[in-house]
C-alpha cells in the first residue's frame, strides 16, 4: 500500500492491517487491543493474527486482547481472564483449562459464566 494512501480510502481489511502495523511499530512492552478483529472477514482476521504472532516478541512484550472472537485468537493465548459486569469470573492458563477440565475454551467459558451467574 502506498504511504500516501488515506485511511478513509482503504477497505476495512486494509485499515485493520494498517492499524496493526502502526500499533506494533511502537515496540511497546504492552499492547492492549479492544476487539481488534471486529467486523473483519475470516481471511483478514487470519492475516492479522499471523501478523501478531510474527511481530510480537512474547519474551519481552505482553499482548492483552479484549475479544468475542475466542476461537480465532486462541492460538495467541497463554491465559484467559473471563469478565462479566466488570468483575473477574475466572482467570486460568489455557493449558490448565484444556488439561484439567478436558473442555475447549468456549465450553469452559460457558460453564464459568453460568456458575458465576448462579453464585
Amino acid at each position: 500500500m502506498p504511504l500516501s494512501s488515506k485511511m478513509k480510502n482503504l477497505s476495512k481489511g486494509m485499515r485493520g492491517r494498517a492499524k496493526l502495523a502502526a500499533t506494533l511499530g511502537r515496540e511497546s512492552r504492552y499492547y492492549l487491543m479492544d476487539e481488534p478483529f471486529s467486523g473483519l472477514d475470516p481471511m483478514v482476521r487470519s492475516d492479522l493474527i499471523k501478523g501478531l504472532i510474527r511481530f510480537t516478541d512474547l519474551e519481552r512484550q505482553t499482548l492483552i486482547l479484549s475479544t468475542h472472537e475466542i476461537r480465532e485468537v486462541e492460538i495467541l493465548l497463554d491465559e484467559l481472564v473471563l469478565l462479566k459486569g466488570g468483575k473477574v469470573l475466572a482467570h486460568r492458563h489455557l493449558d490448565e483449562i484444556h488439561g484439567e477440565t478436558g473442555m475447549d475454551t468456549v465450553e469452559w467459558m460457558t460453564k464459568e459464566t453460568k456458575a458465576g451467574a448462579a453464585g
